[in-house]
């Protein structure tokens, strides 16, 4: 965390704000934004974010589909063992 501001320091030139999760973002974490970043406004920047994460890519899509093969054979494997009560 605290190497973020040299990560990202060519990218942010001439920038006044800093776009964040606010709904999910700790306090502890917010305000230790606010020390790295001087000066720099926080905007909440959640829908957004979310609205580019319902965008899939064909790798996600992948691995959600092998995700959705190893569920079904549990299932397919439990169904035997499980019984009422």
């Amino acid at each position: 965390m605290r190497e973020l501001p040299e990560a990202i320091q060519g990218h942010r030139e001439g920038s006044k704000s800093l776009g964040l999760e606010l709904d999910v973002l700790p306090v502890r974490d917010y305000f230790r934004y606010q020390d790295f970043f001087p000066g720099i406004r926080i905007v909440d920047s959640s829908s957004l974010m979310k609205d580019i994460r319902k965008i899939k890519s064909t790798f996600e899509i992948d691995l959600m589909r092998v995700a959705g093969e190893i569920g079904k054979k549990v299932y397919h494997e439990a169904k035997p063992l499980l019984k009422e009560g």
